[in-house]
């Protein structure tokens, strides 16, 4: 597990792309900025520069999220560094 629970924006996005290409089943949530959690993970579906895309499977609706705009995340299966039901905190 990694010592500090912070990830930049930036480190996000990086995380995101790895998990798109390297990591088919890991599912990703968010909490966005005054907002509480979103209550289902998604697949990534496509990132753009500020943008993500995620489908949600329990509902089948795609999710368009800004990344400026994500203050946590989380993942659903271990992949890499980043441990499943872990709170993760984006910072700036």
């Amino acid at each position: 597990m990694k010592d500090v629970l912070n990830f930049s924006v930036l480190e996000l996005k990086q995380i995101l792309i790895d998990i798109k290409e390297h990591g088919p089943h890991v599912c990703v949530r968010f909490r966005l900025l005054g907002n509480m959690w979103q209550k289902n993970s998604g697949r990534i579906v496509n990132i753009s520069d500020d943008r993500i895309l995620v489908n949600d499977g329990t509902t089948n609706r795609l999710i368009s999220i800004n990344l400026s705009n994500v203050v946590q995340f989380e993942i659903d299966h271990a992949f890499k560094m980043i441990d499943p039901h872990v709170h993760y905190d984006v910072v700036w």
